[in-house]
């Protein structure tokens, strides 16, 4: 019965594992597509900025709405960057999660075999 107890516990730890491999995973697909939306705004912002710099100033109208549009793109930025720290923070969490998961398993797992070798 013991060494099914150990054997459940190894099979959670496995788990676990595989879980933080996901995750892992998740990581750097969110880190990639998160550098290629901020290169796509990089690149509207410079367009933005070109605009700007042909445009002459009796032209209001058109300076406020390239303002206007960076502002958009500015606040775009921010959110996503909001978006990736909560998204940090949410991994950071799991894995102490995970972490204190693993060590109390790992502290059964030696007390079973410590009464195993007791017994034995």
């Amino acid at each position: 019965m013991k060494k099914e107890k150990r054997e459940e516990l190894q099979k959670r730890i496995k788990k676990m594992e595989e879980e933080r491999d996901d995750l892992r995973r998740q990581e750097k697909k969110f880190r990639e597509e998160r550098e290629e939306e901020d290169w796509e705004l990089q690149k509207q912002c410079h367009a933005l900025d070109e605009m700007r710099m042909q445009t002459g100033p009796e032209d209001r109208r058109l300076l406020e709405l390239i303002e206007e549009s960076q502002n958009m793109i500015n606040s775009i930025g921010r959110e996503k960057a909001e978006t990736a720290d909560l998204f940090k923070e949410n991994v950071r969490i799991k894995n102490l999660e995970w972490d204190m998961q693993e060590e109390d398993i790992a502290d059964r797992i030696r007390l079973l075999q410590q009464e195993e070798k007791d017994k034995g």
